[in-house]
């Protein structure tokens, strides 16, 4: 099976309100959705766990293992977890569209993740480095 695309994956689209949490640790009155999530290995973001009673919670169109692969018609590819996290909050009561489905895709890597990809690949390719018994026995001055 080759890369999908995203025109090819079983893609929902989800409307939710921001609501406030209550006092926010974040020392702002930015209000979000109800999820945490964890960036995955293509991008995308894995929803890890979902607050009782926040709009996520409510709506029950989200799911655990979920991912996330566009917040309000943006790709968070190639964001960091910081940068998500700003579009995900936002002034109470406005709308924040996702693009989720139910599994981790292939597509798209970034040009970054390939890159850290290929030195592992040559890696496994050439082998580790070890010596023979015979190796040892040489360098330590034996024959």
């Amino acid at each position: 099976a080759g890369a999908r695309s995203l025109a090819d994956m079983p893609m929902r689209r989800v409307a939710l309100v921001r609501q406030s949490a209550g006092a926010s640790h974040l020392g702002s009155t930015a209000s979000g959705i109800g999820v945490r999530f964890t960036k995955a290995g293509n991008g995308s973001c894995r929803i890890v766990s979902i607050a009782p009673g926040g709009p996520a919670s409510q709506t029950q169109q989200l799911r655990v293992n979920d991912y996330i692969h566009e917040l309000n018609g943006q790709k968070v590819y190639p964001m960091n977890v910081s940068d998500v996290v700003q579009l995900i909050l936002g002034k109470h009561g406005t709308v924040l569209t996702l693009s989720v489905s139910d599994r981790e895709e292939i597509f798209p890597y970034t040009q970054h993740q390939q890159q850290q990809q290929q030195p592992q690949q040559q890696q496994r390719q050439q082998g580790p480095n070890l010596l023979s018994p015979d190796d040892l026995t040489k360098t330590a001055g034996g024959r």
